[in-house]
């Protein structure tokens, strides 16, 4: 299946699953609008998603969503149910975004859902990634790193770093009720995004299983608008941080979990 749409008006298409068996050809899925025609296109995928089966090549991209001109515009949906975009090794899938993406992670009766991005990834210049709903965009794929692909989470979505996940270098904006989520095995305790926090209501940073340790922190490197956010903007949960003490600040531009060690217990007999 390859498709290509020349329209100026918004398309929506639904595909249970979308297979690519070759090893080398580029799938295209956007409208593609001229030079002053602004295209939308929504997908909807089942729960059989995205996948490769081809051999693959390390460099090979294999999808491509929006397209680096206009206001061209994707919005990537389930259909009723959590699907995965990708799932053979990083070095062999290739998923690329062009100009803005959207993930909206509800259905359309409303209900949240978890998209899972297991492909290796990245931007064109001037793509971004917006993530909305009440689900999950869950990245468990690499980022290339070739553009900063700056990512949005806005009304109640989680963007959730998996194991083996990569962010990449792009700003990450989360919005009021968002979620921020480390998960288990994501072996970075620093993160080289630029973190821009809301400076009206909460948004959550929520680690789990082993991904702080006792005796360690985290750090973002630079958050955002720093004079006007503080630390009343964002919230720290998770299992791994059980009954320890913790410390959260806004110092120099960077936001700092601090965790105290847990302490040595003496036992008389």
């Amino acid at each position: 299946l390859t498709w290509r749409q020349a329209v100026s008006t918004p398309s929506v298409f639904r595909f249970n699953s979308v297979t690519n068996t070759s090893n080398k050809t580029r799938y295209l899925y956007f409208a593609d609008g001229n030079s002053d025609v602004a295209t939308k296109t929504t997908l909807y995928f089942g729960v059989g998603g995205i996948g490769f089966s081809g051999s693959g090549e390390t460099s090979a991209t294999r999808f491509a969503f929006g397209r680096d001109i206009n206001n061209n515009e994707t919005t990537i949906r389930p259909w009723y149910s959590d699907f995965t975009i990708g799932g053979k090794s990083n070095t062999e899938s290739g998923i690329r975004f062009g100009k803005r993406v959207i993930f909206n992670t509800d259905d359309d009766s409303g209900a949240g859902h978890t998209i899972t991005l297991a492909a290796r990834y990245y931007g064109g210049a001037g793509a971004s990634v917006e993530v909305g709903g009440s689900g999950t965009l869950l990245v468990t794929g690499s980022n290339t790193g070739d553009n900063a692909l700056p990512m949005t989470a806005k009304d109640t979505a989680t963007l959730a770093v998996g194991a083996g996940g990569s962010l990449g270098k792009g700003t990450i904006t989360l919005g009021a009720g968002t979620t921020l989520a480390l998960t288990a095995n994501s072996n970075e305790y620093k993160l080289a995004n630029t973190l821009n926090l809301p400076t009206t209501g909460i948004a959550t940073i929520r680690i789990d299983g082993n991904r702080l340790r006792s005796g360690e922190g985290l750090e973002i490197a630079t958050v955002g608008n720093p004079t006007s956010v503080t630390k009343d903007n964002v919230k720290i949960e998770g299992d791994a941080i059980g009954g320890r003490k913790t410390t959260l600040c806004i110092e120099d531009g960077k936001l700092l979990l601090n965790i105290q060690p847990e302490g040595l217990m003496v036992i008389f007999r």
